[in-house]
């Protein structure tokens, strides 16, 4: 089996008839129900990735299987499905963001310079905060503090709290321990490297845990559960505006999405008349995707064969342009087209 396979086509202009293929992108797709079950493949779905952004909701799971989602805080603040979502997003550093980190520290007495993510430029501002990841080292944070465990190492692979996220990412996906590869994120923490077959099954665990055989573990159930619902309610804070996951969660009930760097993408379905196990979805785009044309044309396409899309009248406008095929250049002028090559089996 070739590890990747053609997914993606750009085209501009033709000689004669025939349209002139500008690029490609190439990649692979993994699609499992529930149980982990392969449901359809494209390219080799044992390659391994880095999880990146992709692992978020994951990283999270601790905060809820500690009860912190419930726990009193001061000033009778408390911790809503919105911070939540924040907690597990790649956001886009809008105003709405950024005020909700800092009142999320303020609760256990930190600031933006007790966060390790590095600052990021968003307009004219540049600071921890509007960096895309701050709200998940503000989750981890918060959980440091709660369990008396220092801040000041969070980041580092031999932490408890990372020993911790990284048994729970073997545990949900079903791989031994020998599977499992760790490097150096972006934002400084530790990013997990497992197939891409382990990153749909933790996906569909995520969207449907009652399948995933968790039935002798209420807590963890729930807990997903929970990040489940938070993401689904509130994909303003998962992404922002005019960001795929955002969009997607938006349009199709039911889905969660997660843009992770370095062209991953993933997205799990909740179980519904269709699909009555649910589904993981896993996309990897090989050479990066920095454009974000390629996920965006494939993750649009694997939901449009599998039939989750909505009747095209229904789409709002940022589908509607997500999903149009025209590549236009800086005038607006259509100038190519952005075509999907891939059917599903």
């Amino acid at each position: 089996m070739a590890s990747f396979e053609k997914l993606v086509s750009l085209s501009r202009g033709r000689v004669g008839h025939v349209e002139c293929v500008e690029s490609e992108h190439c990649g692979a797709i993994v699609i499992v129900d529930g149980r982990g079950q392969l449901v359809s493949s494209l390219g080799d779905p044992e390659h391994w990735i880095s999880l990146r952004s992709t692992a978020k909701p994951f990283q999270l799971l601790p905060f809820l299987l500690l009860g912190l989602q419930e726990a009193e805080w001061p000033e009778g603040e408390t911790i809503s499905d919105a911070d939540l979502a924040l907690m597990m997003s790649s956001h886009a550093g809008e105003p709405m963001h950024v005020e909700r980190v800092r009142r999320l520290l303020a609760l256990v007495g930190l600031s933006e310079d007790d966060l390790r993510c590095g600052e990021q430029r968003v307009g004219q501002n540049t600071s921890t905060v509007h960096n895309n990841c701050s709200g998940k080292h503000t989750a981890l944070l918060m959980i440091c503090r709660r369990q008396g465990w220092p801040i000041e190492n969070y980041l580092h692979p031999d932490h408890p709290l990372q020993h911790w996220i990284a048994r729970l990412l073997l545990n949900l996906s079903g791989r031994p321990i020998e599977e499992l590869g760790v490097g150096v994120d972006g934002c400084s923490l530790p990013t997990y490297i497992l197939s891409l077959s382990a990153l749909a099954r933790l996906y569909a665990s995520l969207a449907c845990p009652e399948e995933a055989g968790l039935a002798n573990d209420p807590v963890t159930l729930n807990a997903l559960s929970i990040l489940f619902r938070a993401g689904t309610s509130h994909p303003e804070f998962i992404g922002g505006a005019k960001r795929l996951d955002t969009t997607l969660i938006r349009s199709v009930p039911g889905l969660f999405a997660k843009t992770g760097a370095e062209g991953v993408f993933a997205m799990g379905y909740a179980p519904s008349e269709r699909y009555p196990q649910g589904l993981g979805i896993a996309i990897k785009v090989t050479d990066g995707d920095s454009a974000n044309r390629a996920r965006t044309a494939v993750a649009i396409e694997v939901l449009r064969q599998l039939q989750l899309l909505p009747e095209q009248s229904l789409w709002e406008a940022e589908l509607a342009s997500m999903a149009s095929d025209a590549l236009t250049n800086l005038r607006g002028i259509e100038v190519g087209r952005v075509t999907p090559t891939f059917a599903l089996s």
